[in-house]
């Protein structure tokens, strides 16, 4: 992800201390964040995800390009330095090789996802949340019931 960084350098950093929210969950900035340094937290609905600590690691792309509220809260767990993109979408729109990027780092996160469930659902055929795992697959494909 490294790779990327250089397409900021005319950006300034923004420095976060240690427990600072870059993105709150239900709120519509606008805005991408580019890890520079440091480690975030991702939580969701009170649940810690993930945490994310390589630079170059893009955030807040989903609600950039859903132009919808972040669908969760990033905290910082350490200092972090981090580019901020505000108008984000217009930013991406200006840059093809950056959405492209993007685009790529999303689809490698959905196929991700995919196998992991592909996995939980071969170890749980016969159980009763089968059911639970194909309305999952339904979901993440666009697919009606």
């Amino acid at each position: 992800m490294t790779e990327i960084l250089w397409r900021f350098k005319d950006h300034p950093i923004t420095r976060f201390p240690a427990g600072a929210v870059l993105i709150a969950e239900g709120q519509q900035t606008g805005r991408l964040f580019v890890i520079a340094s440091g480690t975030v937290e991702v939580v969701r609905k009170g649940t810690a995800v993930i945490r994310f600590d390589e630079p170059g690691t893009v955030l807040g792309e989903i609600a950039t390009l859903l132009q919808a509220p972040h669908t969760a809260t990033v905290r910082a767990e350490t200092d972090v330095s981090a580019y901020v993109i505000d108008n984000a979408l217009e930013w991406l729109e200006e840059r093809p090789a950056m959405a492209l990027h993007v685009g790529a780092l999303l689809a490698d996160r959905l196929q991700r996802t995919t196998a992991m469930l592909v996995e939980l659902q071969a170890a749980g055929t016969g159980d009763p949340q089968r059911g639970f795992f194909e309305t999952l697959f339904r979901t993440l494909t666009g697919q009606k019931a």
